[in-house]
């Protein structure tokens, strides 16, 4: 968590993805928080590795973390698009 240049608080992966998107100035936002495959390729590289039998790709859990803090949802209401919410929670608080 941290102060933004204008003094609100940013926090979370959602700031970072925004900041990380922003900074060659492209707009990433189009109405709703998901990242493209083009906008996920550009972060890929900061990623962690996935590792072991993996259902669900980094991109997919990014936007369902992305999802959750735009809606405040809870993991339970992800929308099935996202795959198995208990999977996402659980590749989430690793």
């Amino acid at each position: 968590m941290g102060c933004g240049p204008d003094g609100t608080v940013q926090f979370g992966v959602a700031h970072l993805v925004q900041r990380l998107l922003t900074l060659e100035g492209a707009p990433w936002y189009s109405g709703h928080m998901e990242l493209t495959e083009e906008q996920y390729q550009r972060i890929s590289p900061l990623l962690p590795v996935q590792r072991g039998n993996v259902n669900i790709s980094n991109l997919q859990v990014l936007n369902a973390i992305l999802y959750v803090a735009e809606h405040g949802c809870k993991w339970r209401d992800l929308p099935p698009r996202f795959g198995n919410w208990h999977t996402i929670y659980t590749r989430v608080n690793r």
